[in-house]
């Protein structure tokens, strides 16, 4: 198997994981000892700088900064970086680029053409959001790009404890940095998963944690913060607050108070746990709202579920569990690391290989085949036999995309051949009923 990345790209921070034969092993950023990559970028002259470089010099001048672009993809505002306008198609691209360069130099000289990118939940299958991520993994450089819903892709991960049982039904809680993403899934016997149901929050995760903190903060210190950050200075100011209530609440879930000492302001800080639970608890229950309506919507009860899968950085907050606890009254199980849950899952789910489907083909002759499609519905992504050209017996004919963003080869049948001729484009929608190529015996013997 080809080498793929997986990414989990977040509002926040991006993590990758590098799939090579066996091996699977995190991407870390040049120079850091973290797995995970801040999801930011700053225009530095002509030069867009990306992750912990990017933070490294947004104080330098702020209105070159820019993060949590993720939420603004789809819309029709640009981005804008001091004096130049961006897509925030292209920001999510110069970060995909940087984790597929540095992935590139940990391969040392191997191809690296496919990406596994993760999405949240509310990403429909029509969502022109989903084409907007495919579009910038293809400008940073991939070849293949396959969508998969963050999660489906949790619940892929290494699982703290024993392994959960065939036929049991799980519902991924998924707290991350910027939405909230659920599913419900049934165990399968080879240990994957049938998925029953996704949805999602899409302003209901760390960010809005801390943008919550940060206006009740504001009001504390009104006076001397003054209304909304407008211009360098201010909103430098701001980015420190933010930092440092960030902090804050990472120290939180592990300690009841947090004292800090501000010093843009000369203030002595104390935040503790029980002023963050007065802040979460709207978005706990929304959260949990948002569980049941799913649960609803796919006919499982919620006394049917045998384990409740909790993921991402905000479901380490202790409130978390306890109001899962008492709303669901169902077992709570951890992923061995929730932070970077998503992308080892979604390497997993990569590391199974690439998906095929067997032809249906007629009588001995010049003949035409047709494909059982999964779900019955496929697009042509390209063809890659042309007419013409002899292929090997089960050799792949072309690359399909199912509606969930997952690709699949169309392979030929048991005879090696010669294509004779393709009856569909790229970005054609195919069905199980249309036959696609017409082939014949191989021209000169095998191919």
């Amino acid at each position: 198997m080809q080498p793929v990345l997986a990414v989990d790209f977040g509002t926040s921070t991006s993590s990758a994981a590098l799939v090579a034969g066996a091996d699977v092993w995190l991407v870390q950023e040049p120079g850091q000892n973290s797995w995970t990559w801040p999801s930011a970028v700053y225009l530095n002259g002509e030069r867009l700088l990306v992750g912990r470089e990017a933070e490294h010099m947004k104080r330098l001048q702020p209105m070159n900064f820019r993060t949590e672009f993720k939420r603004v993809l789809g819309q029709s505002t640009p981005v804008w970086l001091g004096q130049r306008a961006f897509a925030p198609r292209d920001l999510v691209a110069a970060v995909l680029s940087a984790l597929r360069a540095q992935a590139l130099r940990e391969l040392r000289g191997a191809a690296l053409d496919r990406l596994v990118l993760t999405v949240p939940a509310s990403y429909g299958e029509v969502d022109p959001r989903r084409t907007l991520m495919i579009e910038a993994g293809e400008q940073a450089g991939f070849a293949d790009v396959e969508l998969l819903p963050e999660p489906v892709a949790a619940a892929f991960a290494p699982i703290a404890g024993a392994p959960l049982a065939s036929g049991a039904l799980v519902l991924v809680y998924d707290f991350g940095g910027g939405t909230f993403d659920t599913a419900v899934l049934r165990v399968l016997p080879d240990g994957t998963y049938e998925v029953l149901g996704c949805a999602a929050l899409e302003d209901c995760g760390g960010s809005d944690i801390d943008a919550a903190m940060y206006q009740w903060l504001r009001e504390r210190f009104r006076s001397k913060l003054g209304g909304q950050p407008a211009d360098a200075d201010a909103i430098s100011l701001a980015m420190d607050l933010n930092e440092l209530l960030r902090e804050a609440k990472h120290q939180l879930t592990e300690v009841p108070t947090a004292p800090t000492y501000f010093e843009p302001l000369h203030e002595q800080l104390t935040l503790d746990r029980a002023q963050l639970e007065q802040i979460i608890t709207p978005m706990l229950r929304d959260t949990v709202r948002c569980c049941r309506d799913l649960l609803a919507s796919t006919g499982v009860l919620v006394e049917q579920i045998a384990a409740v899968l909790l993921v991402g950085g905000s479901s380490r907050i202790p409130l978390v569990s306890q109001v899962l606890r008492a709303e669901l009254r169902r077992p709570l199980r951890l992923t061995q690391d929730p932070s970077v849950a998503v992308v080892h899952g979604a390497a997993r789910w990569a590391a199974a290989g690439v998906r095929t489907v067997p032809p249906r083909g007629l009588a001995d002759g010049a003949r035409a085949l047709r494909w059982k499609l999964p779900g019955d519905t496929a697009t042509i992504v390209r063809w890659l036999v042309a007419p013409g050209q002899n292929f090997e017996p089960g050799a792949p004919l072309a690359v399909l995309r199912l509606g969930n963003g997952s690709l699949w080869r169309m392979l030929a049948g048991h005879d090696s051949g010669q294509l004779v001729s393709v009856h569909a484009d790229p970005g054609d929608e195919v069905t199980s009923a249309d036959w696609l190529v017409t082939v014949r015996p191989a021209v000169g013997g095998r191919a």
